[in-house]
């Protein structure tokens, strides 16, 4: 391993848990000179490979995470902050052929990729690890209140899913046993997010007015009537999932003072993605390693 590789693998670290520290202890919030700064280190990354196919290959990787991360981000299921640190991380290391542990050969999938299947993987672990203490109380209390029969038969419906799939594949010997792990983990974490859906996602919703709007804020759309978003459209035309500055200042302007169901406690995604690069890094991409 050379010289520059080290620097990189060192870099993504640092930044990574740079991310996760303001997204934990900065009220989810990165510093904008910051993302800047990252954004330029990486491209000057990119730039050391002094080699014009390769810089055009890996600033095409990052543009096209962008792409994707922003209209993911448009549809209020990532923050703007993550989707910059996942371009970031796709400057600094477009392609790792072989994970430092695992040595198995990556097939030339960029490193970007490897990363974001393992932070779905560990999300379905971090979640419901994150938010069911915030209402173990009120599941003591009633847990068949928050957890229904339909609750309870889709999250058996995935779990024994998961284990006749495993069961199949190890039948015809095409996984290995860091896979049965791996979508053990997969199975454990998707049954206890669907059984707790309920718990989890009210512990993450806060009703708020549009005082207390930020940008960035994801609206709860799931928790709410068609007839009641609808009346807030007619009201605000720009009224959408995500909260955007024009939204708040169109809702002030039209003086709307509805409570509205807000994801103000939501997950530092920064979190999952530290944890993802790490796992990356030493293992690879998670699929070559199930199989």
């Amino acid at each position: 391993m050379d010289l520059m590789l080290y620097l990189r693998i060192a870099s993504i670290i640092a930044i990574a848990a740079a991310y996760l520290l303001f997204d934990i202890f900065n009220r989810r919030n990165v510093p904008s000179a910051f993302v800047y700064a990252t954004l330029v280190y990486g491209i000057l990354l990119a730039l050391a490979y002094f080699n014009l196919s390769t810089v055009l290959i890996d600033l095409g990787i990052a543009a096209a995470v962008f792409a994707l991360g922003y209209a993911v981000y448009r549809a209020g299921q990532l923050g703007l902050g993550d989707v910059m640190e996942m371009c970031v991380i796709s400057l600094i290391l477009p392609f790792q052929n072989f994970p430092m542990l695992a040595l198995l050969y990556q097939y030339n999938i960029p490193f970007i990729i490897a990363v974001a299947i393992a932070s779905g993987v560990v999300a379905l672990v971090v979640v419901p690890a994150y938010y069911l203490p915030h209402t173990r109380k009120e599941l003591a209390e009633s847990i068949t209140s928050m957890v229904s029969t339909k609750d309870i038969f889709k999250s058996a419906l995935i779990g024994s899913s998961y284990i006749i799939l495993i069961g199949m594949l190890a039948y015809t010997h095409t996984i290995s046993i860091y896979g049965v792990i791996i979508l053990g983990i997969i199975m454990l974490g998707s049954a206890f997010t669907i059984l707790f859906e309920r718990p989890i996602t009210e512990s993450m919703i806060r009703y708020v007015s549009v005082d207390e709007f930020e940008e960035g804020d994801i609206i709860a759309f799931n928790i709410m009537g068609t007839s009641q978003v609808e009346a807030l459209r007619v009201k605000a035309n720009s009224f959408g999932k995500l909260v955007t500055k024009k939204m708040i200042d169109e809702m002030k302007a039209n003086n709307i003072t509805d409570k509205i169901p807000v994801y103000k406690l939501g997950i530092p995604f920064a979190v999952p993605i530290f944890i993802a690069v790490l796992i990356s890094l030493l293992f690879g991409n998670l699929v070559i390693l199930i199989l």
